[in-house]
């Protein structure tokens, strides 16, 4: 799935404003920067975009992810964990069986980011997932920062993907 970037800039007044000559920098930049990583572990990444024939699909799916997205950070990380949450990491968007046949691919990636640069309180969240045909999440992870990595920044960007993605395990060959 194509990443969905999200980039405000935060006035010395408080007022925040989404700015999406940024959040298109971020979307490539992170993009580049996953693609990149996943070669270096031997995994072969393909894009499937929302303006193509699957772009219906794709919003929906992602919209919906957007949600459990939300839950994970809630329930698993916190402020609201629920213990059994904790411990047993359960997730899913149903199934994405059409979509990966049609996209000639075996699994899907999630990947949201949030980047809010601001003078006083910058904060920089993405998370990853990914997930199999039945929609079940089979590895996520969420990091972020205050200020070392903005997304709209190629550098940024692919610091904080190479950081997520340091747990993520290296293909058999």
């Amino acid at each position: 799935m194509p990443p969905v970037v999200q980039v405000y800039e935060v006035f010395p007044s408080g007022v925040a404003e989404l700015r999406d000559d940024w959040c298109a920098l971020g979307e490539k930049s992170v993009e580049k920067a996953f693609v990149e990583e996943m070669k270096e572990k031997r995994y072969v990444v393909s894009t499937v975009r929302t303006d193509g024939p699957l772009g219906k699909d794709v919003q929906q799916i992602q919209a919906l992810y957007k949600q459990v997205n939300k839950s994970v950070q809630l329930h698993s990380y916190g402020p609201q964990v629920f213990p059994e949450k904790a411990t047993r990491f359960e997730y899913g968007v149903g199934s994405l069986e059409e979509v990966l046949a049609a996209s000639g691919t075996d699994s899907v990636v999630f990947i949201m980011a949030f980047d809010r640069v601001s003078t006083r309180t910058p904060k920089t969240t993405m998370s990853v997932a990914v997930a199999d045909t039945t929609g079940t999440i089979l590895w996520y992870c969420v990091k972020a920062s205050t200020g070392e990595h903005r997304l709209k920044d190629p550098l940024g960007s692919a610091l904080l993907v190479e950081d997520i993605l340091s747990s993520f395990p290296k293909r058999a060959k």
